[in-house]
């Protein structure tokens, strides 16, 4: 009889969990060498957890490939520290665990190909982080990235970039846009970094790296990103395109000027209470020294924000309801602050998080507003 592999249910869901995340695909391999490692490819990604199994523990080898739906009914129900065996079989392997036997067949689409094929490019290490500082990072960026735009594909991803040495993340769909000036410091390799991660790259990094992670990343030529960890190695092609210029768009804040301060909350509160009476799709937004007002287009509903403290004139724009809920809700502070730029008219609405009484300066959202 052949000799099992000796593991728990936790360890082997969180693999699966995490390679399927990141490859962005449905279905993952399991693997039995001298190592127990899962594997998964989609189309832009390749991702490989090496499981932490004793080497006596290890049995026989052999591999078998399971979806992501059966994993979770499968595996979903029992204790991470349950305990679950592995045993080779002629067209894949026999999982037994909590009472059950379960038949887990050989994949015809081995995910080794990608990983083989990025191993032939020159590696340029960028830096070396945990995984809670890649995630705040991250964070807000896919909420601002286009989910789908054929004619600007290059906006469907996030811009990454240096900055004054540092790991610089930006995000637009066109009609509103974010930057996060990290202090992730970048190697003398990374001084001219100027690439676009895919959106659904970006959004996986949330789930795949736990918070002590220690991450290195690294470009392999011009096509690749790689995220490496003790136990896991993530590749990620990169939508070839030069990113739009948002220099000028940034620069535009006018930092001291009129500026209203809010509580996120309330003005969440205020968003969604025009949401729920009014179907259409944009609402007003207005100061007039007061309060902080939402309305409807038609002026039928309204929910006004009384401000902290505010400075300036009055200011008045549209906006789409969605975008600017999305943009709210992703602002990392209880008070917020709005400006606008310079100009009287067709302003740009900047948003910044409050940190210890002042706007943060490493945290911005815009909007451009629509005619009212």
């Amino acid at each position: 009889m052949s000799k099992a592999t000796n593991l728990t249910v936790g360890i082997l869901k969180d693999a699966i969990k995490r390679c399927i995340l990141a490859a962005s695909t449905k279905e993952a391999t399991i693997t039995i060498g001298k190592t127990v490692y899962v594997e998964a490819k989609g189309p832009e990604a390749f991702a490989k957890v090496t499981l932490a199994v004793d080497p006596k523990d290890v049995g026989e080898p052999g591999s078998a490939t399971i979806m992501a739906g059966a994993a979770n009914a499968v595996l979903g129900h029992d204790a991470p520290d349950a305990k679950l065996t592995l045993t080779p079989a002629e067209d894949g392997l026999v999982a037994r665990f909590g009472g059950s036997r379960l038949k887990l067949r050989k994949s015809d689409n081995p995910a080794e190909l990608f990983s083989t094929a990025a191993d032939k490019h020159v590696s340029k290490h960028l830096l070396a982080t945990t995984g809670d500082k890649l995630k705040d990072a991250f964070g807000a960026a896919p909420i601002f990235a286009s989910k789908h735009d054929a004619g600007r594909f290059y906006l469907c991803g996030v811009n990454v970039s240096c900055v004054e040495g540092k790991l610089t993340v930006t995000s637009t769909n066109g009609y509103s846009m974010h930057q996060r000036k990290t202090e992730l410091q970048l190697v003398d390799g990374g001084n001219d970094l100027d690439i676009i991660i895919p959106i659904k790259a970006a959004e996986a990094i949330n789930g795949v790296f736990r918070n002590d992670d220690e991450v290195v990343v690294n470009l392999l030529g011009k096509n690749l990103i790689e995220f490496a960890t003790a136990d896991m190695i993530w590749m990620s092609s990169l939508i070839s395109h030069q990113y739009p210029a948002t220099d000028a768009l940034v620069a535009g804040e006018q930092v001291s000027g009129d500026h209203v301060v809010v509580s996120k909350d309330q003005v969440m509160v205020a968003i969604n209470r025009i949401r729920a009476m009014d179907n259409q799709p944009f609402l007003v937004v207005e100061f007039n020294g007061d309060a902080l007002t939402f309305s409807s287009s038609d002026g039928e509903q309204v929910s006004k924000v009384k401000p902290q403290s505010a400075v300036g004139k009055a200011v008045k724009f549209g906006a789409k309801t969605d975008l600017i809920s999305e943009l709210v809700a992703s602002l990392p502070s209880e008070s917020i602050v709005m400006r606008k730029d310079g100009k009287e008219a067709n302003s740009r609405i900047y948003w910044r998080p409050m940190k210890e009484g002042e706007p943060s300066l490493d945290w911005m959202a815009l909007l451009m507003p629509y005619k009212i």
